[in-house]
């Protein structure tokens, strides 16, 4: 009679996992001579990831796993070995001025725009401050304290007005003390 094969749990899968970036980074060191640091690092954090959001285990076994992936992190963070960069070749990392001047070249005859129209690249070079939705204090044409501000007046002496209690309730209450 054959035994059943105990299926391995999640966190057993993703703990093999982990302890296989450490066996794939000395292959790779011994075969091509560098690893990919970041892609092993970021796979790393990947697994933790994962164990963070698994249900069904204990909080004793949460801890102690995500203790062992904490140590394969720092040991693949101190592994000294020179560094390559494994993107995946559809994606370009990089992309050349040139390569974009030409492109649109191409699709039109328009003049490129200047790389001095923009500060720095992050916005455009000149702002009009007289904008209303910059809410910021314009040139006289919009000052709102016009009217309400005047500093002659807001210099003159007024007399102050000292109330009684009493004279306070005739204006809180009214004539009558007793509604309120």
């Amino acid at each position: 009679m054959r035994r059943k094969k105990r299926r391995a749990t999640q966190l057993e899968v993703l703990v093999k996992r982990a302890n296989n970036l450490l066996l794939r980074a000395g292959a790779d060191r011994k075969r091509l001579g560098s690893i990919p640091k970041e892609k092993l690092l970021n796979s790393c954090l990947d697994y933790v990831q994962e164990v963070k959001t698994l249900t069904g285990i204990s909080g004793k076994q949460r801890r102690i796993t995500l203790e062992y992936l904490w140590g394969i992190y720092l040991m693949l963070q101190e592994y000294n070995s020179p560094e390559r960069h494994d993107w995946p070749a559809q994606a370009k990392r990089e992309v050349s001025w040139n390569e974009i001047v030409e492109e649109i070249w191409k699709k039109n005859d328009q003049p490129i725009p200047s790389a001095e129209a923009f500060s720095g690249g992050l916005g455009f070079r000149t702002v009009n401050w007289d904008a209303s939705y910059w809410m910021a204090s314009t040139k006289d044409k919009h000052n709102p304290l016009k009217g309400y501000w005047n500093p002659k007046e807001a210099a003159k002496i007024k007399p102050v007005k000292h109330y009684t209690k009493e004279e306070i309730d005739k204006l809180n209450y009214g004539k009558d003390k007793d509604t309120l």
